[in-house]
């Protein structure tokens, strides 16, 4: 049993599909366009996933904007409970969980046929807490991940295309920049540039790197289905030797047996010597290398006892981490292929 658990019991009405393919600060009232407003019918006026999060990136606050507000404990727990309740397909129990934590549930009919249900927040009381997109009828049983829409440069829009790639479960996007509260550390492990004063302690509002938060608990949600979901939490950088890096969350060595380097190879037999793993001796990465340890949704994933302040002795192959040079994100179609070819 995953160490995740919610006040609200959901109960597990429908077998989720394994990784493997299958067949079935306050209000920023001013920051939500009209056009992300559900109508009468409780449809989005979009016919385009990937339009509808470019325009939602758009609404995302910025760095020292302190738009992030930590949410009542109760309502972490109830919020899982709802994702927990929408990945499973018991959608009239997470709207009504949703309504009780100042999120709406839309339907967006995308053009390529498939109907995608969006968790929202409001724009009253705004607490930057992030969106959450779910597929029902998904092929693989994947949570993307971007929990840095801002700082990760074009990862919101990656993800929706790793999302409709792999026709996956689901698709998470952060609520706002991960130094939107630059004066508030979180108390987690890591550190961040992103606040532009050199590097110093993760925030508050660095949803990776934060345990009472919202994201946080979508994710514990996606551990508690059966089978639980494998999690890619996908980011950006300019600065780590490969194009494509990638790990478990761990810098365990291991053979090619396990996911992550399964996919490395993958990914090596597209983008030559520019994809590398963590987890690959000889691959030569080093502690000073980004390789998702202090990642605490990672930590959960791998059963950390203390996701926010102890690393994880050891992978689950439940979570990939993916950080990657801006060519990748803004053509991330190797990356899918290698994912569509180990998945």
């Amino acid at each position: 049993m995953r160490r995740f658990a919610f006040v609200l019991a959901v109960g597990i009405t429908g077998a989720a599909a394994s990784v493997h393919r299958v067949t079935h600060h306050h209000a920023l009232p001013r920051l939500i366009p009209a056009a992300l407003t559900g109508g009468s019918q409780d449809g989005l006026p979009y016919t385009s996933l990937d339009q509808y999060v470019r325009d939602l990136k758009a609404t995302i606050p910025g760095r020292g904007s302190n738009a992030f507000i930590e949410p009542d404990p109760a309502e972490i727990d109830q919020f899982g409970g709802a994702m927990q309740a929408l990945l499973i397909g018991d959608v009239d129990t997470a709207r009504e969980i949703l309504d009780v934590v100042d999120y709406d549930l839309f339907v967006l009919n995308d053009d390529s046929g498939k109907s995608y249900l969006v968790a929202q927040e409001r724009a009253s009381p705004f607490r930057g807490q992030g969106t959450y997109i779910v597929d029902p009828q998904y092929a693989r049983n994947v949570i993307v991940e971007v929990p840095h829409p801002l700082w990760d440069v074009n990862t919101p829009e990656e993800g929706v295309a790793i999302l409709q790639g792999l026709e996956a479960r689901a698709l998470f996007i952060a609520g706002t920049h991960r130094c939107a509260n630059p004066d508030t550390p979180s108390g987690c492990q890591g550190t961040t540039t992103s606040c532009e004063t050199g590097s110093i302690p993760v925030r508050i509002s660095d949803a990776p790197h934060f345990t009472r938060n919202i994201m946080y608990a979508a994710h514990g949600a996606t551990l508690q289905l059966i089978p639980a979901a494998l999690s890619l939490n996908i980011h950006g950088n300019s600065g780590e030797p490969y194009g494509i890096q990638i790990s478990d969350g761990t810098r365990v060595h291991s053979d090619e047996t396990p996911l992550v380097n399964r996919l490395r190879f993958a990914l090596r037999d597209r983008v030559g010597a520019d994809a590398g793993s963590c987890n690959w001796a000889d691959d030569n990465l080093q502690a000073r290398n980004l390789c998702g340890t202090d990642d605490a949704q990672g930590r959960l994933s791998n059963d950390s006892l203390e996701p926010c302040t102890q690393a994880a002795d050891g992978p689950s192959g439940l979570f990939v981490h993916i950080e990657q040079h801006r060519y990748y994100r803004d053509n991330p179609g190797a990356l899918i292929d290698g994912l569509q070819e180990v998945l």
